[in-house]
């Protein structure tokens, strides 16, 4: 697991937490939020410099679909829908929310461009990370070799048990789940972020450019929200990129 920065507030825990180094750009921030934050980023943005910036969410679909912001957009009332959010735009803070499926957040420091992405396992059975590594090669060239990740905390595979209908979903959509699915009675259970990280791999990723939080949300009940744990009532992570307007 890499190694994790928040601020230091022993009394009642961190309100964000970021993989130390990630995006290693110049004013750049990507993190997630703890239980704490109660699934907001209004008293995260300030402990960050990003204080009054407009944030972008999306009405998520459980899908691949990627939207892009450009400079000219600014938040509506009605979130757009899809599963990712990609931009090179500064000034701005993009953000999808989760409470066990897999947040990524993909980041090109030559490019200064970045997305973030929601991965459930449907997302993930259509390749949301394949669409997201494309949409910053062609919208702002970006090259996969010069892509980072970060992968934000989510159920693991200690936990993620899922029934054999998955893992057909997964086989008929041609994906390979050697050393990610470990069998049990009438289904077992599934390495989603590990998934995520051979489709990471597969899309033309270092490596050693791919950081995975490695916390299991199902396992941290004092830090993280989980649907599978906790219901329907379960609070949301935020995974979000970042930068403050160009001076």
């Amino acid at each position: 697991m890499p190694s994790l920065e928040s601020p230091p507030d022993p009394a009642s825990g961190p309100l964000w937490l970021e993989v130390t180094g990630f995006p290693g750009a110049d004013g750049w921030r990507a993190g997630f939020t703890t239980r704490r934050a109660a699934g907001e980023l209004s008293e995260v943005l300030p402990m960050l410099g990003l204080q009054g910036l407009p944030v972008f969410r999306l009405s998520q679909l459980h899908g691949a679909e990627v939207v892009t912001i450009g400079p000219e957009d600014m938040p509506r009332p009605t979130l757009p829908k899809g599963d990712g959010l990609a931009t090179s735009r500064r000034g701005v803070v993009v953000a999808v929310a989760s409470a066990d499926c897999v947040p990524i957040v993909l980041f090109d420091p030559l490019r200064r461009a970045g997305a973030v992405l929601h991965a459930g396992w449907r997302g993930t059975r259509a390749r949301i990370v394949r669409a997201g590594v494309e949409t910053l090669r062609r919208g702002f060239g970006s090259r996969p070799e010069n892509l980072k990740a970060m992968m934000a905390p989510s159920i693991g595979p200690c936990c993620y048990r899922v029934g054999s209908e998955v893992l057909d979903e997964f086989r008929v959509a041609r994906h390979s789940l050697d050393g990610l699915w470990r069998a049990e009675g009438d289904g077992g259970f599934l390495d989603l972020p590990g998934v995520n990280r051979r489709a990471l791999l597969e899309s033309g990723l270092d490596p050693e450019h791919i950081h995975p939080s490695g916390l299991c949300t199902h396992c941290l009940p004092t830090l993280f929200p989980s649907y599978r744990r906790d219901g329907a009532g379960a609070g949301r992570i935020l995974t979000f990129l970042g930068s403050p307007a160009a001076p």
